[in-house]
């Protein structure tokens, strides 16, 4: 600022404007102008403003302050000034970085409060600071309109590292779809976000029940006559007979604890029954509710049993009669018997089970089994719990695991009149005695203006007994408002270690089937896997695992299955193998197909079994019993990208076998399956070569001798090796042969594709041609190869010791090139080597003369030629031969030209610079082409597209498939190579059945 001549003292305005401000509390401190007023003494040409910022332990952004200077309108004087001179000063925050994420760790919520949706927001960096995370939310559900409440911000006080959110649904009168709900963290200065800055949940419309699944705690079978006095309470069976005719009955009678459910919906009774007549038919059974029963089944017996139903009550609601063959799982609805005794203040059930009819025929009658609670098809009652009407509130998990010796939380929300109340927690008879929880009632504030979450701190207690449990608590407010399952994790010797990293999600659903048997394991404390190549006896497992909690595909870094057992015999439902002296059995991991993601494992049986889809995901050979793992990363990569929210797997045997591989079911005790994610993010292949590298691969196993410039491919899956980074989608170590029949290693070794198996390799995207050897020299192939989705081998089929290869031109836009078998079965294409280097997307545009021979020419009918197809009258291409759609016969100085004519289908667009691909003819329906050659081997080139219109190509040389109906947009090109034999002194172009004018051909080189 320049003074216009001399001046008293002048004091001047300082106005300011931006984010730092001055009242309490100060951001900055400007001593001696906090009124905004200066003072330039006379004679001074400038004067120095101190902007001194406050040091703070709040997180802020970047902020600013704009000065003016203004003359003083109650003082003016002789100074000019500009009023578009300012002052601005930003002021950086000093906090340390801070990192952010968010994750819906409960991501489903329901109407009426039954299930809030919760949320997770976690800080790393610099936690001395008390930092404000603003959260911007988005979906078809609005908290304004449609929750008690919500967050628009996130509070982290200094030393805090995670907080919870949530949005809490209330119930409406509409019938509504499953709704969204978005939460986005907002980054700003010092703070930026690690992964996906949102995380969505879902809220479906309520209410919504929650099923609790009780094991009987006493069965037992009672006789008359002969076994009036029989205590049969510990048999694995529990035996029906119903012969009027000569008196004999055995009646079954069940009881289970209700007391730990507080308000019951709905029950139903499930068991596995087997029926056999004296005929050998089905039967059928009536399930009656006795009231007021006490008995015990160490001691019942006919001459003590509980008093039966009154005949007036076997018609009641309560009783259902079933027929059909056996066995069979049946399911029985008792809501009001069992409704009705809770309602009456009782804290047992019991269940009397007899035949529905008599079979009057000496000497057996109707008789049939149920297994008992000692089996491994124990009965079971599923209730469905009722949410209280005036209980607006929920929990935040609906599983848990905690490590032994640690602990962790789940939180109960409640709000809307629920602080005058106390929720509950109770833990359900019969679970694991380490696991516990720090209290059984919560409380809340009777100032309630929002949602309020109280944790539930789960502990398990350290031991030594080397056992993985589980316990059930249930949550209830008014009715029941949540129910949680906590698992522990043993850190015993007998487990292995657990990264901290990981992620451990239980099985929701597991059981085997046996073909043969009408019952599945579905209930059994087993999981039984055998390969016995007949029609009898052959067992398949599955597993069922929810995905909503993992992180996303990229950052899976490692996926297992987690099982603990052994081999051993066929032992039936139940039984578990000591692995001790059997023989090893192989199992294979495979996904099913997305239809049968849906199956529960109380209706699991032989028949309605899910199909499986694709090849093998992992495999493992099981032994001694300990803990076994499956390696299923790339399939939940797939599932997650896909935005899948679940996953279903069938685990058989690989090869025909004696023995059994059993595992541990979720219906265990222990050491029951688990899904162990590691999060991280997947590290990055090395950089692929430079576009010019080419790069030769030979499959065969590790131990055999190389061969010279090929790159050994094991079977290995795809990694990091060699300098390159290649691989396959699921092992194949076990399927790589050196057959030792062959001198040439390179056709001597091969790999054997699995189904549904892809190959790939590290590439910069580009054009490359590819070309695959294929064959086996110990046996008979039929090889099925597509390269990045285009078919070069169609099941060429070849006997032992004959080997084919071909070459394509294929477009790399991924990353990878990959090499997959289509449709094909296992073991059939039989793979032995791949070539792989950088290549043109279309023909040189001048295609260069070639120099003067040194020697004459070969005849007229041998190889060597080249030909474009264009009118008679278009500027030919140097080089090449002219054909203009003429039949077969001798011209310029070759023999060749099409079956029928085709000189009216062949067109000059003038639309492409470069001729050879501006001219092509439109091949008619079954048309052929030929050339006059030597018998022998041929390389042949072939180029298609049309560059005044679409095109959809299909090229057949010698009968094998080149171009499989390959679409091209107008002006698009693509070429591919082929060597095939010629054994009738011809060699043939065809477009197999394609319709005429679909595949458009530019031109053909042949050598």
């Amino acid at each position: 600022m320049e003074p216009v001549g001399i001046a008293p003292d002048r004091r001047l305005n300082l106005p300011s404007d931006g984010t730092p401000y001055w009242n309490d509390p100060f951001d900055v401190s400007t001593p001696g102008y906090k009124n905004e007023r200066l003072t330039i003494p006379a004679g001074s040409a400038s004067i120095e403003i101190p902007f001194i910022p406050v040091t703070d332990t709040i997180t802020e952004g970047e902020e600013r302050a704009l000065f003016v200077i203004a003359e003083n309108r109650n003082a003016p004087g002789s100074y000019t000034f500009d009023p578009s001179i300012n002052a601005d000063v930003r002021v950086q925050d000093g906090a340390g970085p801070q990192i952010v994420s968010i994750e819906a760790t409960d991501p489903t919520g329901s109407e009426l409060g039954d299930d809030p949706a919760f949320f997770t927001v976690r800080r790393s960096g610099d936690l001395t600071q008390r930092t404000v995370i603003s959260l911007e939310s988005s979906g078809t559900f609005k908290y304004q309109e449609d929750s008690h409440s919500g967050n628009t911000i996130v509070i982290f006080n200094a030393g805090d590292t995670e907080q919870v959110v949530y949005v809490a649904p209330f119930s409406d009168d509409l019938v509504e779809p499953v709704e969204t709900f978005t939460y986005t963290l907002v980054p700003f200065g010092p703070v930026t976000i690690s992964g996906s800055p949102s995380a969505t949940v879902s809220i479906s419309d309520g209410p919504i029940t929650q099923k609790v699944t009780l094991s009987a705690i006493a069965d037992a079978w009672v006789g008359n006559g002969g076994e009036a006095n029989l205590q049969n309470g510990a048999s694995p069976e529990l035996l029906l007979l119903d012969n009027r005719g000569t008196g004999a009955r055995r009646d079954v009678y069940i009881k289970f604890d209700i007391s730990q459910v507080p308000s019951i919906a709905s029950a139903e009774i499930q068991f596995s029954a087997s029926w056999t007549g004296v005929d050998g038919g089905g039967g059928g059974y009536d399930v009656y509710g006795v009231e007021n029963a006490v008995w015990d089944e160490s001691t019942i017996t006919w001459n003590n049993r509980p008093t039966e139903p009154l005949s007036s009550t076997r018609a009641g609601s309560g009783i259902t009669s079933v027929y059909g063959p056996g066995p069979r799982l049946n399911q029985n609805s008792m809501t009001d018997f069992v409704v009705r005794q809770k309602l009456l203040g009782a804290t047992t059930v019991t269940f009397l089970i007899r035949p529905s009819f008599d079979d009057r025929r000496s000497p057996y009658g109707m008789y049939g089994s149920i297994g008992s609670r000692e089996s491994g098809a124990p009965p079971k009652l599923v209730l469905e719990t009722a949410p209280g009407a005036d209980s607006p509130a929920g929990v935040s998990h609906r599983r848990l695991t905690v490590a032994e010796g640690d602990s962790a939380k789940a939180w109960v929300i409640a709000y809307d009149g629920s602080p005058y109340y106390p929720v509950n927690i109770m833990k359900v008879p019969g679970g694991d005695p380490d696991i516990n929880i720090d209290q059984q009632l919560l409380t809340y504030p009777l100032a309630n203006n929002g949602p309020i979450a109280r944790p539930i701190t789960f502990t398990a207690t350290p031991d030594t007994d080397q056992v993985s449990g589980s316990a059930t608590f249930i949550v209830s407010l008014f009715g029941v408002i949540g129910v949680i399952t906590v698992s522990e994790a043993d850190t015993g010797s007998n487990l292995p270690p657990i990264d901290a990293n990981t992620v451990i999600v239980p099985v929701t659903a597991d059981g085997f089937v046996r073909q043969g048997a009408g019952v599945g394991g579905g209930l059994a404390s087993s999981l039984e896997v055998q390969n016995t190549a007949t029609d009898q006896g052959e067992e398949e497992s599955f597993l069922h695992f929810d995905l909503t909690s993992l992180p996303s595909s990229d950052q899976i870094a490692s996926a297992k299955v987690r099982l603990y057992g052994g081999a051993g015999p066929q032992a039936g439902l139940g039984a578990m193998g000591t692995g001790a002296a059997a023989s090893p059995v192989a199992v294979n991991a495979y996904a099913t197909a997305e239809s049968d993601w849906f199956w529960d494992e109380f209706n699991l049986q032989w028949t309605l079994r899910p199909a499986s889809a694709g090849g093998i995901v992992a495999s493992q050979t099981v032994a001694q019993t300990g803990w076994y793992e499956f390696d299923v990363a790339n399939l939940l990569r797939a599932r997650k990208a896909a935005g899948d929210k679940m996953v279903s797997i069938a685990l058989k045997g690989a090869v025909a076998g004696s023995t059994a591989a059993i595992f541990a079911s979720d219906e265990a005790l222990s050491n029951r399956p688990t899904l162990l994610v590691t999060r991280g993010t997947v590290p990055p292949p090395p950089p692929p070569p430079p576009p010019t590298a080419a790069i030769k691969v030979n499959f065969q196993p590790a131990a055999a001798p190389s061969v010279s410039g090929y790159l050994v491919d094991a079977g290995q899956t795809y990694a990091a090796r060699n300098g390159q980074a290649y691989g396959w989608t699921v092992s194949h170590t076990s399927l790589v042969f050196d057959r030792n029949k062959n001198s040439d290693q390179l056709l001597d070794t091969n790999v054997s594709v699995n189904a549904g198996a892809k190959w790939e390799l590290a590439v910069p995207n580009g054009t490359y041609t590819v070309k695959v050897g294929v064959g086996d020299a110990g046996a008979t192939s039929r090889s099925n190869v597509y390269v990045e989705g285009q078919q070069l081998f169609n099941y060429q089929a070849l006997t032992a010791n004959a080997f084919a290869n071909k070459s394509i031109t294929v477009a790399v836009s991924d990353g990878k090139l990959t090499l997959g078998i289509g449709s094909a079965a296992s073991g059939t294409t039989k793979i032995d080597f791949i070539e792989v280097s950088s290549a043109t997307s279309s023909p040189p545009t001048s295609p260069p003369t070639s120099p003067p021979p040194t020697v004459p020419p070969p005849p007229a009918t041998s190889a060597g030629v080249k030909v474009h197809f264009q009118p008679a009258t278009a500027p030919a291409v140097s080089g090449y031969l002219v054909d203009a759609g003429q039949t077969y016969a001798a011209r310029n100085g070759k023999t060749y030209g099409w079956l029928t004519s085709h000189t009216d289908v062949v067109i000059d667009r003038n639309k492409n610079s470069d001729q050879l691909l501006d001219t092509n003819v439109g091949v008619k329906a079954a048309g052929k082409w030929e050339l006059a050659v030597p018998n022998g081997t041929y390389t042949v080139k072939v180029g298609v597209g049309d560059s005044g219109g679409a095109s959809k190509n299909n090229v057949y040389i010698e009968g094998a498939l080149l171009f499989n109906y390959q679409s091209l947009a107008a002006n698009v090109f693509a070429t591919k190579s082929i060597t095939v034999n010629v054994t009738d002194g011809k060699l043939t172009l065809g477009i197999g059945s394609s319709a005429a004018g679909l595949t458009r051909i530019n031109f053909i080189e042949v050598t």
